[in-house]
Protein backbone atom coordinates (compact mmCIF):
# COMPACT_ATOMS: atom_id res chain seq x y z
CA UNK A 1 0.00 0.00 0.00
CA UNK A 2 2.77 2.70 1.02
CA UNK A 3 4.62 1.60 -2.34
CA UNK A 4 0.99 2.53 -4.05
CA UNK A 5 0.67 5.76 -2.78
CA UNK A 6 4.07 6.50 -3.17
CA UNK A 7 4.03 5.20 -6.94
CA UNK A 8 1.00 8.14 -7.45
CA UNK A 9 2.36 10.82 -5.29
CA UNK A 10 5.31 10.35 -7.84
CA UNK A 11 2.75 10.27 -10.53
CA UNK A 12 1.17 13.15 -9.88
CA UNK A 13 4.35 15.24 -9.52
CA UNK A 14 5.60 14.47 -12.35
CA UNK A 15 2.31 14.73 -14.41
CA UNK A 16 2.26 18.86 -12.75
CA UNK A 17 5.69 19.65 -13.74
CA UNK A 18 4.99 18.34 -17.19
CA UNK A 19 2.22 20.21 -17.48
CA UNK A 20 3.16 23.87 -16.23
CA UNK A 21 6.41 23.38 -18.14
CA UNK A 22 4.80 22.77 -21.53
CA UNK A 23 2.65 25.82 -21.18
CA UNK A 24 5.56 28.26 -20.95
CA UNK A 25 6.18 30.45 -24.15
CA UNK A 26 10.16 29.17 -23.46
CA UNK A 27 9.38 25.19 -24.08
CA UNK A 28 7.26 25.73 -27.03
CA UNK A 29 8.72 23.50 -29.43
CA UNK A 30 6.82 25.83 -32.86
CA UNK A 31 8.26 29.11 -31.44
CA UNK A 32 11.63 27.94 -29.46
CA UNK A 33 13.78 30.08 -27.80
CA UNK A 34 15.24 32.76 -29.90
CA UNK A 35 12.89 32.45 -32.49
CA UNK A 36 10.72 35.10 -32.30
CA UNK A 37 9.52 35.16 -35.95
CA UNK A 38 5.91 33.34 -35.78
CA UNK A 39 5.15 30.49 -38.44
CA UNK A 40 3.69 31.74 -41.53
CA UNK A 41 1.97 30.71 -44.60
CA UNK A 42 3.05 31.71 -48.12
CA UNK A 43 1.60 34.82 -49.82
CA UNK A 44 1.33 35.69 -53.36
CA UNK A 45 4.67 37.63 -53.91
CA UNK A 46 6.44 34.56 -52.25
CA UNK A 47 5.12 31.47 -54.08
CA UNK A 48 7.32 30.31 -56.52
CA UNK A 49 6.91 31.84 -60.21
CA UNK A 50 5.86 29.39 -63.32
CA UNK A 51 8.36 29.59 -65.84
CA UNK A 52 7.99 27.97 -69.08
CA UNK A 53 10.18 26.48 -71.84
CA UNK A 54 9.77 26.67 -75.71
CA UNK A 55 9.85 23.33 -77.03
CA UNK A 56 11.90 22.63 -80.06
CA UNK A 57 11.22 23.83 -83.20
CA UNK A 58 13.38 24.61 -86.02
CA UNK A 59 11.76 24.31 -88.96
CA UNK A 60 13.16 21.33 -91.35
CA UNK A 61 14.76 19.88 -88.38
CA UNK A 62 14.58 15.57 -87.87
CA UNK A 63 13.81 13.44 -85.55
CA UNK A 64 17.32 12.93 -84.12
CA UNK A 65 17.91 16.76 -83.44
CA UNK A 66 14.56 16.64 -81.35
CA UNK A 67 15.49 13.48 -79.49
CA UNK A 68 18.63 14.70 -78.78
CA UNK A 69 17.00 18.44 -77.66
CA UNK A 70 14.41 16.84 -75.16
CA UNK A 71 17.20 14.48 -73.80
CA UNK A 72 19.46 17.20 -72.80
CA UNK A 73 17.26 20.66 -72.76
CA UNK A 74 13.92 19.47 -71.09
CA UNK A 75 15.11 15.79 -69.39
CA UNK A 76 12.08 16.17 -67.17
CA UNK A 77 9.69 15.26 -70.19
CA UNK A 78 9.94 11.60 -71.89
CA UNK A 79 9.16 10.00 -74.76
CA UNK A 80 5.91 8.04 -74.40
CA UNK A 81 4.90 6.95 -78.17
CA UNK A 82 6.38 7.37 -81.72
CA UNK A 83 4.53 5.89 -84.70
CA UNK A 84 5.16 6.49 -88.31
CA UNK A 85 1.95 5.88 -90.38
CA UNK A 86 1.10 6.50 -94.18
CA UNK A 87 4.87 9.30 -94.12
CA UNK A 88 3.93 11.44 -90.80
CA UNK A 89 6.21 10.81 -87.85
CA UNK A 90 4.46 11.50 -84.58
CA UNK A 91 6.62 11.85 -81.71
CA UNK A 92 5.34 12.31 -77.97
CA UNK A 93 6.40 13.54 -74.75
CA UNK A 94 5.13 13.63 -71.60
CA UNK A 95 6.40 15.27 -68.44
CA UNK A 96 7.04 14.27 -65.58
CA UNK A 97 4.50 15.24 -63.78
CA UNK A 98 1.64 13.79 -66.10
CA UNK A 99 0.70 17.68 -66.53
CA UNK A 100 2.18 18.56 -69.63
CA UNK A 101 3.00 16.88 -73.01
CA UNK A 102 4.28 17.93 -76.76
CA UNK A 103 3.41 16.47 -79.88
CA UNK A 104 6.15 16.54 -82.41
CA UNK A 105 4.89 16.09 -86.57
CA UNK A 106 7.41 15.51 -89.52
CA UNK A 107 6.73 14.45 -92.61
CA UNK A 108 8.84 11.75 -93.52
CA UNK A 109 10.30 10.96 -97.40
CA UNK A 110 12.60 8.34 -98.78
CA UNK A 111 15.57 10.47 -97.97
CA UNK A 112 14.72 13.17 -95.17
CA UNK A 113 12.69 13.58 -92.48
CA UNK A 114 11.23 17.18 -91.89
CA UNK A 115 9.94 18.74 -89.00
CA UNK A 116 6.33 20.32 -90.05
CA UNK A 117 4.50 20.76 -86.33
CA UNK A 118 4.80 21.19 -82.46
CA UNK A 119 2.14 21.11 -80.29
CA UNK A 120 3.09 21.44 -76.56
CA UNK A 121 0.05 21.20 -73.87
CA UNK A 122 0.15 22.74 -70.68
CA UNK A 123 -2.20 23.71 -67.28
CA UNK A 124 -3.68 26.89 -67.72
CA UNK A 125 -1.52 28.12 -64.80
CA UNK A 126 0.77 28.81 -67.06
CA UNK A 127 -0.68 31.04 -69.21
CA UNK A 128 1.18 34.31 -67.89
CA UNK A 129 4.65 32.30 -68.28
CA UNK A 130 3.70 31.09 -72.04
CA UNK A 131 2.69 34.67 -72.92
CA UNK A 132 5.35 36.63 -71.47
CA UNK A 133 8.12 34.66 -73.41
CA UNK A 134 6.29 34.21 -76.82
CA UNK A 135 5.66 38.07 -76.66
CA UNK A 136 9.66 37.84 -75.67
CA UNK A 137 10.41 35.90 -78.69
CA UNK A 138 7.70 36.99 -81.51
CA UNK A 139 6.48 39.99 -80.58
CA UNK A 140 3.10 41.53 -80.07
CA UNK A 141 -0.13 39.12 -80.73
CA UNK A 142 -1.24 39.43 -84.84
CA UNK A 143 -4.63 38.60 -83.68
CA UNK A 144 -6.16 38.45 -80.13
CA UNK A 145 -9.79 37.17 -78.90
CA UNK A 146 -10.67 35.39 -75.46
CA UNK A 147 -9.53 31.95 -75.98
CA UNK A 148 -6.83 32.64 -78.99
CA UNK A 149 -3.29 34.50 -79.84
CA UNK A 150 -1.15 34.17 -83.03
CA UNK A 151 2.12 35.40 -83.42
CA UNK A 152 4.99 35.18 -86.36
CA UNK A 153 8.16 35.87 -86.57
CA UNK A 154 9.51 38.42 -88.73
CA UNK A 155 9.99 36.39 -91.93
CA UNK A 156 5.87 34.73 -91.35
CA UNK A 157 7.78 31.24 -91.43
CA UNK A 158 6.45 30.41 -88.14
CA UNK A 159 2.85 30.72 -86.79
CA UNK A 160 2.74 30.36 -82.96
CA UNK A 161 -0.78 29.92 -81.59
CA UNK A 162 -1.87 30.15 -78.19
CA UNK A 163 -5.01 28.38 -77.51
CA UNK A 164 -7.23 27.96 -74.43
CA UNK A 165 -8.40 24.50 -75.43
CA UNK A 166 -10.34 23.82 -71.81
CA UNK A 167 -10.25 25.28 -68.79
CA UNK A 168 -7.64 23.21 -67.40
CA UNK A 169 -5.56 23.01 -70.90
CA UNK A 170 -3.49 25.74 -72.58
CA UNK A 171 -1.89 24.25 -76.25
CA UNK A 172 1.01 26.37 -77.70
CA UNK A 173 1.21 25.02 -81.57
CA UNK A 174 4.27 25.99 -83.68
CA UNK A 175 3.41 25.16 -87.73
CA UNK A 176 6.29 26.36 -90.12
CA UNK A 177 5.38 28.11 -93.41
CA UNK A 178 8.00 27.30 -96.38
CA UNK A 179 8.57 30.18 -99.07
Amino acid sequence: MKTTLFNIIIAVTLVVIISFSSCSKDNDPVNPVGNTEQPTTPTESHKPSITWQEPYHLMGSDSKAIKQYMATAMPNYTLTDETLQSGIQSMTYDSADGKSSMLYSLLVTADKETLYSVVNTVPTSHTQAVLTTVKANYGAPITISDKEQLFTNADKTVLVAVRHISTEHLNIEYSFVAK
